[in-house]
């Protein structure tokens, strides 16, 4: 990575936001349901620029004192049935979380940051493709035909096991991430914010009209955040690799490759 380069993205790292740099993190999919403050992405788009200035402000007073307001970490979970699986048990359901819209306005500007810190200190492994600029699952299929071909020129048998993490994001262990983000010398107020974004979370499970008592999380990054699979990668960026085995990765999908 090039001195200017590096430089570029601290200067990034610890600017001030703008309006209009905030208006382009508001571009959220109308689709998406609204978290339990009700405001849907159609509206926050539709934000006069004085509206957006306030909220600039905010999130600038937000990176500052590295905080992430509570009323943007309660979550509304849904649950989605697993295809193929019996919907009489528990475990057979997705939990999705419904997040306050702002919060995950803020938690782009977030994603940003964190990304510029990674490719700029090459702290992502190159087996890792999710959230890393030009790859997709499509180069990893790639990456696992070609080694099978190159298997099959040379006469080797390959072996290849096909891994999804059961509950990956539900299993980041806060101090464990937070301790490696102090090694990989992010910047403290990033530190903070992610600690902050982590701590104190909370939650109510929607069923029909119905809602639970608000529930308390201790562990995991929730499902629907725009930072979960960036926090997964940062706290899997140390997984064990041998000279003899190649890893794919896809945020919490892997395939783990061996020729003899």
């Amino acid at each position: 990575m090039s001195r200017d380069r590096c430089e570029d993205s601290s200067a990034l790292l610890h600017s001030n936001l703008t309006w209009r740099g905030v208006r382009n993190y508001l571009d959220l999919e109308n689709k998406n349901s609204p978290g339990a403050d009700q405001i849907k992405n159609v509206a926050l788009k539709s934000l006069p620029i004085n509206a957006i200035t306030y909220l600039t402000k905010n999130f600038n007073r937000c990176l500052v004192n590295g905080y992430f307001p509570p009323a943007w970490k309660h979550a509304i979970i849904t649950l989605l049935p697993k295809p193929g699986k019996d919907a009489k048990f528990a475990t057979n359901y997705r939990p999705i979380s419904l997040l306050s819209t702002i919060g995950k306005s803020f938690e782009k500007i977030i994603l940003k940051r964190l990304q510029e810190h990674t490719d700029s200190h090459n702290l992502i492994p190159d087996f890792q493709h999710e959230f890393r600029s030009e790859t997709s699952t499509n180069h990893q299929l790639l990456r696992l035909t070609n080694r099978v071909i190159n298997g099959f020129n040379s006469g080797d048998t390959t072996g290849d096991a096909i891994l999804d993490v059961e509950k990956a994001f539900d299993r980041v262990w806060h101090d464990g991430l937070i301790f490696k983000m102090i090694k990989l010398n992010f910047p403290s107020y990033i530190i903070h914010l992610i600690n902050s974004y982590l701590s104190d979370r909370t939650f109510q499970v929607k069923i029909l009209a119905t809602l639970s008592r608000i529930g308390t999380v201790s562990a995991g990054s929730p499902q629907g955040s725009n930072l979960s699979p960036m926090l997964y990668n940062i706290y899997t960026h140390d997984i064990p690799t041998t000279p003899t085995v190649d890893v794919c990765l896809f945020a919490d999908d892997a395939a783990i490759i061996a020729q003899a």
